[in-house]
């Protein structure tokens, strides 16, 4: 009788021993901390038992992230496309007299926020560090505003077509449509 008594609470502790090993879990789950940015990944493995298919067991899933499949032609026709940080720009001349830079910047025609040119500034100075730079929208411009002797017309066409000019590396004033921004010390 008393090896009766002592068998059912050993089998009752074997069984909940058994029960919380924790070896027969079929997944393992990695999550992100709570204070992670939106765009941190969680990755879920599923641990696959011997002699089954492994192809496909890993799956990454970014957390706010929508399924395309799920969404079908919400915004159909609608152009959400936002304009770029930076616009885009090409270094036309690079002229170095006397340990000073001077840069000659082409970007293309068109309308730009101040927020998008000031980018650019941050961007030009950081990547030339130059002296001075003047930022302008036409190649036949760029070439003028290397030339030395400029006759009044060809001084009036630079002028209207000159967006920003950087001096003495951190001075920065804003020409023709930007006018109005005035202008802005880089790194204060």
């Amino acid at each position: 009788m008393m090896a009766a008594r002592w068998a059912v609470p050993a089998i009752a502790i074997a069984l909940l021993l058994g029960a919380c090993g924790g070896d027969d879990s079929t997944s393992a789950t990695t999550s992100a901390p709570a204070e992670a940015s939106p765009t941190t990944s969680t990755t879920v493995t599923e641990v696959a038992e011997a002699g089954a298919d492994i192809s496909g067991t890993a799956t990454s899933v970014v957390e706010g992230a929508k399924d395309p499949e799920s969404e079908v032609n919400a915004q159909e026709g609608s152009d959400t496309t936002l304009p770029p940080a930076i616009p885009p720009y090409e270094v036309i001349h690079r002229l170095i007299v006397d340990d000073r830079t001077t840069l000659v910047i082409l970007v293309e025609p068109g309308a730009y926020s101040t927020v998008q040119l000031e980018n650019l500034v941050y961007d030009v100075v950081d990547t030339y560090s130059p002296n001075t730079a003047i930022v302008v929208d036409g190649r036949n411009v760029a070439d003028l505003a290397i030339m030395d002797d400029l006759t009044p017309e060809e001084q009036s066409v630079l002028d209207a077509r000159t967006f920003l000019r950087i001096e003495n590396g951190v001075e920065v004033t804003f020409y023709g449509p930007y006018a109005d921004a005035g202008g802005m010390t880089v790194g204060s």
